[in-house]
């Protein structure tokens, strides 16, 4: 029974990482096309108007998932009402803000109606992910991302479609993706749906809300002062870079995610050992990886990288494999402390991000995370240390 146990467990988390390294390989899959076939401005014109529509729909989805985690188990009989009431008062304020959004930005028409295509088969899939992880199905996530990703990348592939058709293809994916999960969670999701309209969810869901949209910002600031900054081929250039290193930085959680519980059972004075292991094992293990960008870089896309930028991407993924074992173990002191870090170092990378990338381009785009990467290194380096000195002096 034990070992049954274990093997579901294994198998579940293999599965479960498998959909979501999909799922965020499933842009770059894209790029891996289009960039070949129509070039790198192209690529670099589809991620500048899908930047803000997809930040609007952060904003209104931020911590909705680990939201409504918590309202499911503390109210495990009134699953369908919140997830319902949920969905629509969202739906309702995504509604207002999409509206106010296409009326601003200033591109034609066709391109508009492409882009609220796309944002809005994305938005209404968002939902679907809380009951996926709920009920654990992670085989079925699994299935949805492969089922209407492949369909996808072929159509892509053969058709070599324009900016506004690129928009409705993959909003298509997303689309089906919300039909199939309707209907897997029919129950829940529309038996005697009512449209609600509970604003209050807002204030209760902040805490949440305010993880969520801090790690969103602190991950892509950057990405949002070169669409300002950048011509569209310089700003391809650097969403790719950026993508494909971050990748790599988030392997590290893959790696930690089996051994989380373990975390709290490890004394505080040890974690650096701990800490210490990652770093080695993130320096060996982004060789191979940042060997493997520059093919696909310099011999797939032909884009003629430099070592100097190669070196600055592998720079900013490091980082990380030490400050993760730290991230993945924090009280609720440290969730405060995670939070005003995080905000400083927001702020960091903006003001790097405008100096450097009006100086340096996409380098210096590149140099402020590696900045800021290396900055939150040295403050959880130093703060742990602080704190095994207190509680040594304390014994």
């Amino acid at each position: 029974m034990q070992l049954e146990k274990f093997v579901s467990f294994v198998s579940n988390g293999l599965v479960n990482a498998a959909g979501q390294l999909l799922q965020s390989l499933s842009v770059v899959l894209i790029s891996l096309i289009i960039v070949p076939t129509q070039g790198i401005e192209v690529w670099g014109k589809f991620v500048s108007v899908i930047i803000l529509p997809g930040l609007l729909i952060q904003l209104v989805s931020g911590g909705n998932t680990s939201y409504l985690l918590r309202e499911f188990s503390f109210h495990p009989q009134q699953i369908k009402q919140a997830w319902q009431e949920n969905y629509t008062t969202r739906l309702i304020v995504y509604g207002l803000l999409t509206l106010v959004l296409m009326l601003s930005i200033p591109v034609e028409i066709s391109l508009k109606f492409s882009i609220l295509f796309w944002a809005t088969g994305n938005f209404l899939y968002q939902p679907f992910l809380v009951l996926i992880i709920f009920k654990r199905k992670f085989f079925l996530s699994l299935c949805l991302e492969i089922s209407t990703l492949v369909p996808t990348l072929a159509y892509i592939y053969f058709s070599t479609p324009p900016l506004n058709e690129l928009l409705i293809v993959t909003g298509i994916s997303n689309y089906c993706k919300t039909i199939l999960a309707s209907f897997f969670f029919r129950e829940i999701a529309f038996n005697n749906m009512k449209v609600s309209w509970r604003p209050s969810l807002f204030v209760e869901a902040f805490p949440f809300f305010t993880l969520s949209i801090i790690g969103i910002l602190a991950s892509r600031v950057g990405l949002y002062l070169a669409v300002l900054l950048l011509p569209d081929r310089e700003l391809g250039l650097y969403q790719l870079i950026n993508s494909f290193f971050s990748t790599l930085q988030v392997m590290a959680f893959f790696f930690i995610q089996p051994f989380i519980k373990h975390l709290y059972r490890i004394p505080s004075n040890k974690m650096r050992t701990v800490a210490n292991k990652m770093f080695v094992f993130g320096s060996l293990f982004l060789l191979p990886g940042t060997a493997l960008i520059w093919c696909v870089l310099e011999l797939y896309f032909k884009l003629n990288i430099s070592l100097t930028l190669l070196t600055a991407g592998y720079l900013m993924g490091l980082p990380y494999y030490y400050y993760a074992i730290y991230m993945n173990r924090i009280t609720e002191n440290g969730q405060r402390m995670i939070i005003r870090i995080s905000l400083i170092s927001i702020v960091t990378n903006l003001i790097l991000s405008f100096v450097l990338i009006n100086a340096m381009d996409v380098l210096g785009a590149l140099l402020a995370n590696v900045i800021t990467q290396w900055g939150l290194l040295l403050f959880h380096f130093f703060y742990n240390e602080h704190k095994k000195l207190t509680q040594t002096s304390n014994v």
